[in-house]
């Protein structure tokens, strides 16, 4: 694509999990992290509920709701989720009611501990700050709103950001238009003078381009770009966060 189709471009909208932040341990491994805290917990207030159980059937139960939900491209909040698990697992409802926020903020601190930023992302925000884009993010996550700008206020960059969507707040997930749509409505820009970073195909750069709103896919150094089916005619695919600045131009006054 040449760099002038990106010239009515005002805003930069992008994805938050594996595009601006990722974590420094598996996904295993942080489960595997949480269930022992967890365990532990139950074991203080007397249920005999053991880490292997409550680690295989969270694992299974998070897997249906995340293929429900996103069927319908609606999101659940992880304390509704966690309150049926714990019934599942044989917590009494009282009880259940208390031990939902005390599990939210072991899962909460596990991801604050272990949250890092993706290779260059401070440095293009920066940029992209003095080249006078408005910036947002559109983050897919049964997480609470106030979780996701604490992991942002952590990593030093919530600064740089006119507008922070979350699904669980909106009830509506990428990709979904009209998640991408609540984003151009906070912002207060169409469509066409926006564009989309993330790096799911499906997810982000289609969903994008449901609302009318270009992608800039961002791929793995060890996805080779030829096996991607693409998008559009008019998306790019880049390999890291530093690349898409030459596909942009300075905002004009």
């Amino acid at each position: 694509m040449s760099m002038d189709k990106f010239d009515a471009i005002k805003a930069v909208i992008f994805d938050l999990g594996e595009t601006l932040i990722t974590y420094t341990i598996d996904y295993t491994e942080r489960e595997k992290i949480i269930s022992k805290q967890v365990r532990n917990l139950f074991s203080r207030v007397g249920y005999p509920i053991s880490e292997k159980f409550y680690y295989k059937l969270k694992t299974e139960m998070w897997r249906n709701w995340k293929e429900k939900f996103g069927g319908s491209e609606t999101e659940f909040e992880i304390n509704d989720f966690l309150y049926h698990l714990l019934l599942n697992l044989g917590v009494k409802a009282e009880d259940a009611v208390k031990f939902v926020p005390l599990i939210t903020e072991i899962i909460y601190k596990c991801d604050l501990t272990y949250a890092v930023l993706k290779p260059s992302v401070k440095d293009t925000l920066k940029k992209l700050q003095s080249m006078l884009y408005l910036m947002g993010i559109i983050s897919n996550t049964s997480y609470s709103y106030d979780h996701i700008c604490h992991i942002l206020k952590r990593l030093e960059i919530i600064d740089y950001f006119n507008v922070v969507i979350v699904s669980s707040k909106e009830k509506v997930c990428k990709p979904n238009p009209k998640i991408f749509k609540r984003a151009l409505q906070l912002l207060g820009i169409s469509a066409n003078e926006a564009v989309f970073i993330g790096n799911d195909l499906e997810v982000d750069i289609k969903g994008a381009e449901k609302a009318g709103i270009r992608g800039i896919l961002i791929i793995d150094a060890k996805q080779k770009i030829d096996r991607i089916k693409i998008g559009s005619k008019g998306m790019i695919v880049v390999r890291n966060m530093a690349e898409i600045l030459k596909y942009l131009k300075k905002v004009k006054n």
